[in-house]
């Protein structure tokens, strides 16, 4: 492996010797603490994207721990980006794509898997019409049910997986198609849009709707967003962050987002106080097409420089984006803290069990959709119960 240039302390970058030098598409993958799930994420890249666009892959170590990186460090197949601070996930893919020499971004979690033609399937769409500007991945669980397919935005500034929990090759959604948005947990982005739309918003720090915040402004420039199905993922959901952090970040994110394009919000549909997964998908699928039958496609913008130029930013730089990211980690900390004390000060004994309850019958409905034997039973002691107490 070489290094390029010399690397500012704490952001040290190093292009591994197979790297193609001159690739169609730049795949950005950041990882954290461990390196367990992105060895298999990248075993799955290399497996699959044999036969499809030139691609170079890019790994942002996001305040990695040293000791972690050796497995990374080892591979000659990927552009290893060091940073000593966690950007986030905005931050993040903000920072490794100054490395990237495409035309074409792809953004991947460390906890999806690609199978085969991903890569290609996403590059093809973007081929075909130039006024695509996004295009996400069909997603799936890890048993082959719908994780989602696009997804819808509310008026609310809340939001849902177009199709989660159907079968994962739900006819319905096998068409590539425009939706409010796409999850960056597999997506691509032109060059030419995530420019337009100076990348991804970082007030979102750490992670949760910045991609919904940059499909919006990506559809505000023009630009089409798509789920192309033909683009296959297994993801590991929320793998990366823990329950009540994601919830909080969820809620707080959503009032930054709403407050950011409420004006835009007032034309999206209300959310469904009870709608099943076919009435949403019928929901999104007419207010869509209908708004976005006439978009015209974005100018074009002038290109800028990128790669190996950019390989070298200036160490005055890099040190102001570190030091800006662990301010905005700090200021999330004590937010997050200041809300668990309210939480905590809410909390009576009634207040524990209701939310118990509700947790575990939500858990028996995720595995009661799962597993049709499961539901045969369930709906057999329903009879039973019905009869006794009509007796």
């Amino acid at each position: 492996m070489t290094t390029e240039d010399s690397p500012a302390p704490g952001q040290r970058v190093v292009r591994g010797a197979t790297v193609p030098a001159s690739p169609e598409v730049s795949i950005v993958v950041l990882v954290t603490e461990s390196t367990e799930r992105v060895q298999r994420c990248l075993d799955s890249i290399v497996a699959h994207v044999a036969g499809g666009p030139v691609a170079e892959v890019i790994v942002l170590a996001n305040g990695t721990p040293s000791s972690a990186l050796q497995p990374l460090a080892a591979r000659d197949d990927i552009v290893l980006v060091r940073s000593a601070v966690n950007h986030g996930f905005g931050g993040g893919c903000n920072w490794a794509a100054r490395f990237a020499r495409a035309d074409r971004l792809v953004f991947l979690n460390d906890d999806a898997t690609v199978t085969a033609g991903w890569l290609t399937m996403l590059n093809d769409a973007m081929t075909d019409d130039p006024r695509i500007g996004v295009a996400g991945s069909r997603v799936l669980f890890g048993d082959g049910l719908l994780q989602e397919a696009g997804d819808v935005i509310w008026r609310d500034g809340s939001t849902s997986h177009l199709g989660r929990g159907l079968a994962g090759d739900d006819a319905e959604l096998m068409s590539r198609r425009d939706v409010d948005y796409v999850s960056f947990c597999s997506a691509m982005v032109r060059r030419q849009a995530w420019e337009d739309v100076d990348g991804f918003d970082e007030r979102y720090f750490p992670a949760y709707y910045e991609d919904v915040d940059l499909c919006m402004a990506a559809r505000a420039k023009g630009w089409r967003v798509v789920c192309e199905p033909a683009s296959v993922v297994i993801h590991e959901e929320g793998g990366s962050t823990p329950v009540p952090l994601r919830h909080f970040l969820s809620h707080r994110n959503q009032a930054i987002f709403v407050n950011k394009w409420q004006h835009e919000l007032a034309r999206f549909d209300e959310r469904p106080a009870r709608a099943g997964t076919r009435a949403v998908m019928t929901l999104a699928a007419r207010r869509i097409s209908a708004t976005d039958a006439a978009t015209p496609p974005a100018s074009p913008r002038r290109r800028t420089s990128r790669g190996r130029v950019q390989d070298s930013a200036a160490e005055v730089d890099a040190l102001a984006v570190e030091l800006r990211h662990q301010a905005d980690d700090v200021a999330l900390k004590e937010e997050y803290i200041a809300f668990l004390g309210n939480e905590l000060a809410g909390y009576g004994a009634a207040d524990v069990a209701r939310r118990c309850y509700r947790a575990l019958r939500g858990e028996l409905g995720r595995q009661v959709r799962r597993h049709p034997r499961l539901l045969n039973v369930v709906e057999a002691l329903r009879t039973r119960i019905r009869e006794r107490t009509s007796q």
